[in-house]
């Protein structure tokens, strides 16, 4: 995994997140055979526009401060330019059709392609008409580059 997100200039990963607020450099994504923690992704070498990581918690920090430690910033730190991720747990129905909402903001048969802010935007305007309620639309947040 750590091989092909290195050479990808788009990352997806649906899994499961965990945040570890008495380690926050414990918090990680479940993969099939292991969790991948904070501390391996800080030391991964990515070029990588944005980040996109559709699992529970993987914006989650327990307080103010503590988000140097998290998901997001190992990212930003690794060379990804922007990371999508959530802040509190999410419903899989849900998330699957946002996040094929998010893509076809970001990746209309246009091609004229939005930022990735604008196409965010876009996605909650549309999810926000399916799904109303805050809790299927609202964890969700852009982190790094518009």
């Amino acid at each position: 995994v750590t091989h092909a997100m290195q050479r990808s200039s788009h990352i997806h990963c649906a899994c499961h997140g965990r945040y570890d607020a008495d380690d926050p450099q414990g918090s990680g994504l479940q993969l099939a055979d292991r969790w991948m923690t904070v501390r391996d992704l800080a030391e991964l070498d990515l070029n990588a526009d944005t980040v996109v990581l559709s699992g529970c918690e993987t914006g989650r920090s327990s307080h103010a401060g503590h988000e140097a430690f998290g998901l997001p910033f190992a990212l930003l730190s690794a060379g990804a330019r922007s990371v999508f991720v959530s802040l509190w747990s999410v419903h899989d129905e849900i998330t699957t059709e946002f996040m094929g909402i998010l893509y076809r903001h970001w990746y209309p048969q246009s091609g004229l392609v939005p930022r990735r802010a604008e196409g965010a935007r876009q996605a909650v305007r549309a999810m926000r008409i399916r799904a109303p309620h805050p809790a299927f639309w609202a964890p969700f947040v852009l982190i790094g580059q518009p």
